[in-house]
């Protein structure tokens, strides 16, 4: 572990990202390690309160309060959208569902019973919850109060073993496949060790809170810019895309290993970047030289990947496609990308097809590629 070299390259992090505010700390077997100087500071952890909703759900299931029906599963592991159980779909406003679901089985204002289940319970006293408090969204809190929540996690305080088995197991769809979230966290597996998080995004704020539970390491990462969570978007589940994330795991999670273990992650992360800051000719440049290396990628079902390709109009978006479709034939926003770059390349009755099988779905979707899919059609007509 080395944690200096984790700070220096945090300011790098944020130099790059134009990011004017960040608080960061890593807790290790029940202590905080190392923390820059804002613990303290108090920013909007926005989407990162889904894992204290969830965490709520859990005590109200083990006071036999509320039974976990196959619903309230799906929309917990954002499942419920389309087709319930299909494919793992973002939406911050189905969650939002869950708000009144909680209020009535624990009797309580969802605010107030996180105030009374969280954060009295372990002396988080510079969080706060505002009244109209919903379970996708509202806590303001520090690095330094949520590292209590994260050595609280490690143990079994706020939840069973049981009840954190199921908030961390990723979900399997109705076909069989294993998607990126649990129920309330997102679930994957890096470097052969299990992955818990979560991540923030709302205006004026971006949040990150990573957990190795098996070693009982937490990094939490708090600012005043969604740019942390929206440069490489993690709302596709892979938080190996965030940069602040892959400096933790070089330099602190996965120290030993060598260099050229994350050469692919950091530049694919490089070309994020660049493309998210409107360097679109560097970002075509990097992506070219991880293609070159690593030629596996372009038949990746990776997500991220795929956007990235579409919007650059390579020709690997093909092939890149043409696997995340086969992982995932029904997702939408692969279909958006694929369609994109068929567009680009005036392929227009394949890119019409592709924007319909969004728009046409049964049952309909809700996801931000639906809209983005009507806007393309209208321009097609």
């Amino acid at each position: 572990m080395n944690p200096l070299r984790f700070a220096q390259d945090l300011d790098r992090i944020r130099d790059q990202l134009q990011v004017q505010k960040l608080s960061a700390a890593i807790v290790e077997s029940g202590h905080v390690v190392w923390r820059n100087d804002a613990a303290t500071a108090r920013f909007p952890i926005a989407s990162v309160t889904k894992t204290m909703a969830a965490v709520l759900i859990m005590q109200l299931v083990e006071q036999r309060r509320f039974t976990l029906d196959t619903k309230t599963r799906q929309i917990l592991s954002h499942t419920s959208d389309g087709t319930p159980g299909e494919e793992y779909l973002y939406n911050g406003a189905i969650f939002d569902s869950l708000t009144p679901v909680v209020e009535k089985a624990g009797g309580k204002p969802f605010a107030g019973q996180l105030t009374d289940r969280i954060f009295k319970p372990l002396q988080m006293s510079d969080t706060t919850a505002p009244p109209d408090n919903r379970a996708a969204n509202g806590i303001i809190s520090t690095t330094t109060d949520l590292a209590k929540y994260a050595i609280a996690l490690d143990g079994n305080y706020l939840v069973s073993a049981k009840s954190k088995a199921a908030m961390f197991t990723p979900t399997k769809s109705t076909t069989g496949k294993t998607l990126p979230y649990g129920l309330g966290w997102f679930s994957q597996t890096y470097m052969h060790e299990r992955v818990i998080w979560h991540y923030g995004q709302d205006t004026g704020a971006g949040s990150l809170f990573l957990r190795i539970p098996n070693r009982k390491l937490t990094l939490i990462a708090l600012s005043n810019s969604s740019v942390i969570s929206a440069a490489t978007r993690l709302l596709d589940g892979n938080v190996a895309r965030s940069p602040i994330a892959l400096a933790f795991f070089k330099q602190v999670a996965f120290s030993n290993r060598g260099v050229a273990a994350f050469e692919r992650d950091v530049l694919e992360n490089r070309a994020l970047i660049a493309f998210y800051l409107g360097r679109r000719d560097e970002s075509t440049k990097i992506i070219k030289e991880a293609l070159a290396k690593f030629p596996q990628m372009e038949s990746s079902d990776d997500l991220t990947l795929l956007g990235l390709l579409a919007q650059l109009q390579l020709p690997e978006t093909e092939p890149c496609a043409t696997a995340v479709l086969r992982a995932h034939p029904s997702l939408p926003p692969a279909w958006y990308y694929y369609g994109l770059y068929l567009l680009k390349a005036r392929r227009y009755r394949e890119a019409t097809a592709s924007f319909k099988k969004i728009i046409d779905h049964e049952p309909p979707w809700h996801n931000w590629s639906v809209s983005s899919a009507q806007a393309e059609l209208k321009q097609l007509q």
